[in-house]
């Protein structure tokens, strides 16, 4: 295993992912994101308004985040149409830089209503 300072590069690589974790758990920011014009707050909320609005889509809990523009998308959905068309969805929002899909397919159940 490979080595930096004594430390494995795994617990180093366990660190980063706790502080990406970290900023995805603050969410929504209240600042403009990259000047956008548009809060991360306002841009999570319209995403979210048009992923309710998909007939295909409405039935999954799709989580969505948002840090600087940078839209994070994560659930479950059934198919991987379903998938893309999430990230299709949050692509075209309004203020959205970009678009991080982790959201996964197959054996999912709809979230219950």
């Amino acid at each position: 295993m490979n080595s930096y300072d004594g430390r494995h590069v795994s617990s180093m690589a366990a660190i980063a992912a706790a502080l990406s974790i970290a900023g995805l758990v603050a969410g929504c920011s209240m600042t403009k994101a990259a000047n956008t014009g548009v809060t991360d707050a306002e841009i999570t909320s319209g995403v979210n308004a048009k992923l309710g609005e998909d007939a295909r889509l409405h039935p999954y809990t799709i989580i969505v985040a948002t840090d600087d523009g940078v839209v994070h998308l994560s659930g479950n959905v059934a198919t991987p149409g379903e998938r893309d068309g999430a990230e299709t969805i949050a692509a075209a929002s309004r203020g959205v830089v970009r678009v991080d899909n982790y959201i996964q397919f197959g054996h999912t159940q709809p979230a219950a209503q």
